[in-house]
């Protein structure tokens, strides 16, 4: 006998060197908050050269960052308002229809109980030949920022491209396969080896406490736990 059989597979190994297809991440503007909102409140700006119906706040901060999102997505060439900071909730993502190019944001006064600053970055994210790429918890990708982690970087971009495009990637890891997640809400990004799971022959990953010393590679898939994901291991 030569052994109990597996259900794992080899979806791709290295011939040269591994390259993976993935999407890119749109361009972005950030604006961030110096502090809460407070009573009486108002909050105006104008994006992309349209004036925002003002906010007023309502009843608490989180309520009125939520009416602020809502007041931008109505507005023409708006793909999506995203609140990203989760411990202080003073933070928004703006994504254009336009995936291309960052949202200008111009003018946002806040005046009233607190009155705080917001300031505002634009993000260019458009992959460049030679660029180090990192993986977003949506499973698109985006260029490291200067001087990255680097078990985060999961390879380069080989082509120039614009962002929101379909790009490809030359990865560090070696092979892609089968694999499960070990835990629920597992995001793509660096994954750790856990245990092989001889019931259902797949052998677990999960993303939590992943460190230089005992990175396996790089989840590409979201998934609780048991799910099946792809897995570029290193």
């Amino acid at each position: 006998m030569l052994g109990t059989p597996t259900q794992s597979a080899i979806l791709k190994k290295e011939h040269d060197k591994l390259h993976q297809e993935f999407e890119s991440a749109p361009c972005t503007t950030e604006v961030v908050f110096d502090n809460d909102f407070a009573g009486s409140d108002v909050i105006n700006m104008v994006v992309n050269g349209q004036v925002m119906g003002a906010v007023t706040y309502a009843s608490s901060h989180d309520n009125t960052m939520d009416l602020l999102v809502t007041a931008i997505e109505l507005l023409t060439g708006i793909s999506a308002v995203n609140l990203t900071d989760a411990s202080t909730n003073r933070t928004l993502e703006i994504v254009g229809t336009d995936k291309t190019g960052s949202i200008v944001v111009l003018n946002v006064v806040a005046a009233g109980g607190n009155a705080p600053t917001g300031t505002v970055t634009e993000y260019n994210k458009t992959p460049k030949k030679g660029m180090p790429m990192i993986f977003k918890t949506d499973g698109t990708v985006e260029p490291a920022g200067q001087d990255p982690n680097p078990f985060t970087v999961i390879g380069m971009s080989v082509h120039d491209h614009n962002a929101g495009e379909l790009i490809t990637v030359m990865c560090k890891g070696h092979a892609i396969i089968w694999a499960e997640s070990q835990t629920d809400a597992l995001v793509p990004g660096p994954v750790l080896y856990d245990s092989w799971n001889y019931t259902s022959g797949f052998g677990e990953y999960d993303d939590a406490s992943v460190t230089a010393a005992n990175i396996a590679g790089w989840a590409i898939d979201t998934a609780d736990d048991g799910d099946l994901i792809r897995v570029i291991v290193i």
